[in-house]
């Protein structure tokens, strides 16, 4: 299968509808489709009140460390959406398209990510 490249331009016109609180809730519905029961946002901003960082964290079951590249690299692929496929009874899962992740860049320059998950009955980070 050939090598597909998504370069900054088709990056930008896939998240030219988002602004930026429509990119915050992709974050807080990547929450909810992890099963999370809790779900915090929190900022902190400079003397003049403008944002200088934002967090949000969850409950949800986290991604493992040996399945973070296979989760993030994907550009336009959702594993959510076929994994959610195999599953019965379970609720509608929001993230589908595989773009959420990059919805940063239209309020943002960088972005972290720390996870932490349950492997044995132990939380791994």
């Amino acid at each position: 299968m050939p090598k597909i490249q998504i370069t900054a331009k088709g990056i930008r016109a896939a998240l030219k509808k988002y602004v930026p609180y429509q990119s915050l809730c992709e974050y807080i519905w990547n929450g909810f489709d992890a099963q999370a029961s809790e779900i915090q946002i929190n900022y902190n901003s400079d003397e003049l009140g403008n944002i200088e960082s934002i967090t949000i964290s969850d409950n949800g079951y986290g991604i493992p460390h040996l399945k973070l590249q296979e989760k993030f690299e994907p550009l336009f692929e959702s594993k959510k959406a076929l994994e959610n496929k195999l599953k019965k009874n379970q609720s509608a899962i929001h993230g589908k398209n595989g773009i959420g992740r990059l919805t940063f860049f239209t309020f943002a320059r960088n972005a972290s990510w720390k996870t932490t998950y349950d492997e044995n009955g132990e939380n791994q980070r």
